[in-house]
């Protein structure tokens, strides 16, 4: 043959290499992407977001890092290793994420699962990554410097693109199991086709082909049937750690899962589940664009268990959360209450007729004193809008009392269960927008006058697992909302956090650019000293308007109670909060920095501290049990 020829072959098969190896390395980021996509999804029930993402791209990079520097595994093993991991994926985050949050701490607690069960999965894709490179001894970096370069730089986008996965509407419906067991059939597929290939005994050579010793001056080769003997001892005891504990990994992984198996229920639930040892009944779980969503019950504690419950049991609620997050609750049961004078019309009723009492929470009744604010011109017919549903507390509270209501809200699920769990009421035809807040009011501030709707009342409550979309928190965003407001119109913005804080200045700040006027109110319903707010983690609810002059509220009527006790409690007493403590210490020009633009937006840096604070608090406000059923 050719030298020309030969030079051929061996560039044909160099191309060859580099397409094979670009391939399976865009492969391999695309496989560890999804990877940390449903496994942040599967740790968020426990963790929320914001804690997990504290140290989750140090750690991706630190094991992928590692794994480039220092492989240990040859490509077979590697493969193997990383299949039989990713197949016990789901239940390894269930189980560690539950025991380290029973520690109740958002810090560390996340970094040891991080440790415990995604950077040695990362560690094995740097692993195979590297090692496909090349067999050769020593440092990889030294043999391939240019691909361990690109393998190393390769991790440090891993996390990013792990979001881009969540646009994908269509994964919402598909349970995380179900994806992370994809790919680790794949791994497999690839580790069992690796090992055919490594341990197939070498091709027998024509007697015609073969070299004659004597002619040659060589030494003389050993036969096929030797070599073969040959290939076959190297494969027993060159690899023993694939050949002994690897083809008995991957049988018994499988048999150990149901032991394995956490108490996480089917998404969507199909009937009400009862926790077989604890007071607690889950009415729905669905995932859905915003996390996992799930209506459950807190039951009467029975005699057996009297004493043996933690002290924070809640008896007689109905909850809704999503992720580690409450979105709102009301009373059930023996704890419904109404004021004198009630009928049953009077009291909300679920879609099956079941009553409901008050909120849980006092801060969705604070958000409908907007009701009171003093108007110039009083009109009959009010139109409110919603952006941010929630349980529907707000939103139920005005359709009963004849406002026109429209409803925002991003995620659908969250919708359903208000309608079928806490007696929300049907907002009538083109009412309800199951979109992105910012989308909606870009384009409702676009259309013709004649058709564009103006609001007396808009209730912006968007608050969840400790922090707030921030794009909907800008100048921009308030400018727009504003040209949907009437003239004399209130906006209710509700947050929660501390007053002082960074993310409270800034929320305050940027509000005022475009609504002027602002009082605010904590949900407290006791009294709060003025150090008490400074230090405490509270909900406050800004309540604001364009017009200039003193915001003032009317005197309540009896009619706007709903014969509800909290309603009269909150609407009869003060808890202003004085918005000089939101900025105190600030001149104009520290204070023009909070305000918060599309171009220039810290709020989710700023909010990062209290979603901490948030994550000890639903902690305090419901047992360890409620955040680990879902």
């Amino acid at each position: 043959m050719s030298d020309d020829k030969i030079l051929g072959l061996v560039t044909k098969e160099k191309a060859f290499k580099t397409i094979r190896g670009a391939i399976f390395s865009a492969s391999l980021t695309v496989s560890l992407s999804l990877t940390i996509f449903i496994y942040q999804r599967t740790l968020e029930p426990i963790y929320g977001t914001v804690p997990p993402n504290l140290h989750l791209w140090y750690v991706v990079v630190g094991a992928g890092s590692l794994g480039v520097v220092a492989p240990i595994f040859n490509l077979w093993t590697g493969i193997g290793l990383a299949g039989a991991l990713l197949s016990v994926m789901p239940y390894a985050t269930y189980w560690v994420s539950v025991y380290s949050a029973r520690y109740h701490d958002p810090v560390y607690g996340p970094l040891s699962t991080h440790l415990a069960v995604l950077a040695p999965i990362i560690y094995l894709g740097a692993n195979v990554r590297i090692t496909m490179e090349t067999s050769a001894p020593g440092s990889p970096i030294l043999a391939t410097p240019f691909p361990a370069f690109l393998s190393f730089t390769g991790f440090f986008g891993l996390v990013k693109n792990a979001a881009y996965f969540s646009w994908l509407t269509f994964i919402n419906s598909i349970p995380s199991e179900f994806l992370i067991y994809g790919l680790s059939v794949i791994a497999i597929s690839l580790w069992g086709t690796v090992g055919q290939a490594r341990y197939a005994p070498p091709q027998t050579v024509n007697e015609k082909n073969e070299k004659d010793p004597k002619e040659k001056g060589d030494s003389p080769e050993p036969s096929n049937q030797e070599k073969k003997k040959s290939h076959d001892a190297k494969a027993m005891t060159g690899l023993s750690f694939g050949q002994k504990y690897m083809f008995p990994l991957i049988i018994v992984l499988p048999l150990i899962q149901s032991y394995l198996r956490p108490p996480t229920l089917p998404r969507p639930l199909l009937e009400p589940y009862n926790h077989p040892s604890y007071p607690l009944r889950i009415l729905s779980s669905t995932q859905s664009t915003t996390g996992v969503i799930v209506v459950g019950e807190s039951l009467p504690v029975p005699s057996a268990l009297v004493g043996q419950v933690p002290d924070n049991h809640l008896e007689n609620i109905r909850y809704l959360r999503a992720g580690h997050s409450l979105l709102g609750g009301v009373w059930i049961g023996d704890k419904i209450a109404y004021r004198e004078g009630s009928r049953r019309e009077d009291v909300v009723v679920d879609a099956h007729g079941e009553p409901l009492g008050d909120s849980i929470y006092a801060a969705f009744v604070l958000q409908e004193v907007a009701r009171l604010v003093d108007k110039r011109a009083r009109e009959e017919h009010q139109k409110a809008l919603i952006i941010g549903l929630g349980a529907g507390v707000a939103a139920t509270s005005l359709i009963r009392h004849g406002i026109n209501t429209t409803i925002v809200e991003i995620d659908s699920a969250v919708y359903d269960v208000a309608r079928k769990f806490f007696g929300l009421p049907d907002p009538g035809p083109g009412q309800v927008f199951l979109e992105d807040a910012k989308r909606w009011v870009k384009r409702q501030q676009s259309l013709p006058a004649e058709e564009k709707q103006l609001y007396d009342i808009i209730i912006h409550d968007c608050f969840s697992g400790g922090s707030v979309p921030a794009q909907i928190f800008t100048v921009e965003f308030w400018e727009g909302l504003k040209k949907l407001t009437k003239p004399d119109g209130v906006v209710a913005v509700n947050f929660a956090g501390k007053i002082n804080g960074n993310a409270s200045r800034a929320i305050l700040a940027t509000l005022q650019r475009s609504f002027p006027t602002c009082r605010a109110f904590h949900d407290s319903t006791t009294e709060v000293s003025e150090e008490q707010m400074k230090t405490t983690f509270l909900n406050l609810v800004f309540f604001c308007t364009a017009l200039p002059g003193p915001l003032t509220f009317r005197e309540p009527k009896e009619s706007d109670y709903d014969f509800s006790y909290l309603r009269h409690h909150i609407f009869t007493t003060s808890r202003e909060v004085d918005l000089s403590l939101v900025t105190e210490g600030l001149g104009a020009e520290e204070e023009a920095q909070y305000v918060l633009t599309d171009k220039k937006n810290k709020l989710a840096k700023w909010q990062e501290e209290s979603a901490l604070e948030h994550w000890k608090v639903m902690r305090e406000v419901l047992p360890d049990i409620f955040w680990e059923t879902y």
